[in-house]
């Protein structure tokens, strides 16, 4: 399995990554996993924005009866207008090298080092875009493997950078 972004999804990666550092692993993990197919997953997209909207309605009662802090509300509702926002790809590229927003910050960072190699090559007239990899064996799979891979003279060239969450300089 392949997964491609191009600069502009590596930088709406970062964008997002910005949007969802306030909120745990687990609320990352989650809404990554609902916007890197929106298409597939549009009934629990709406259930969710529904939920919101209540819990937001009811701010007043959100911490004594349910629990919900105010403000990670609002920090919700912002992660959720950015994903919306986001294109599919950038949102499964942060969910490949997050681990499912377990590893927020190490992602951000690889796509940071990523996009810089991206546009220091398109300066040199050589626009490239990143392909991560999963490699299946004996039933598992392993990766994701990140390439940085351009044309060339006619030709596609790659430059392997690492497992992701281990970037080469």
């Amino acid at each position: 399995m392949t997964l491609q972004a191009s600069i502009h999804d590596l930088e709406a990666a970062l964008l997002l990554a910005g949007r969802l550092r306030p909120l745990p692993p687990v609320a990352v993990g989650l809404l990554l996993e609902l916007f890197a197919e929106p298409e597939a997953r549009r009934e629990e997209q709406e259930a969710l924005e529904a939920l919101l909207d209540v819990l937001e309605a009811a701010r007043p009662f959100a911490r004594a009866v349910v629990g919900v802090d105010p403000d990670r509300l609002r920090d919700v509702r912002a992660a959720l207008e950015a994903l919306k926002a986001t294109p599919p790809a950038a949102a499964r590229l942060l969910r490949a090298l997050s681990a499912g927003g377990a590893r927020l910050e190490a992602a951000a960072r690889q796509i940071d080092r990523l996009s810089g190699t991206l546009r220091r090559w398109a300066k040199q007239g050589h626009p490239g875009w990143v392909e991560a990899k999963w490699i299946p064996r004996r039933g598992k799979r392993y990766g994701p493997y990140l390439y940085v891979r351009w044309r060339e003279g006619g030709r596609k060239r790659s430059r392997y950078r690492g497992k992701a969450g281990k970037t080469k300089a």
